[in-house]
């Protein structure tokens, strides 16, 4: 489950959003790696992202395992 403050932020190259298709890319490249590695890799992918910018959304991202 997410929000979507993630996919919202400004950055990159041409300074434009994270957009939802590359957030789902990430998770699905994410899945087979634990928990505690996947928090790390969404942490500096928006960091590296944004940039200078500043965070213009509140972001939630929440996993879970069945």
């Amino acid at each position: 489950m997410y929000s979507d403050g993630y996919q919202d932020q400004m950055g990159g190259a041409q300074n434009k959003r994270f957009l939802s298709t590359n957030l789902k890319a990430l998770f699905l490249k994410l899945n087979p790696v634990p928990f505690a590695k996947q928090k790390q890799v969404l942490d500096k992918t928006i960091i590296d992202w944004k940039g200078k910018n500043d965070q213009i959304d509140d972001i939630m991202i929440i996993g879970f395992k069945l």
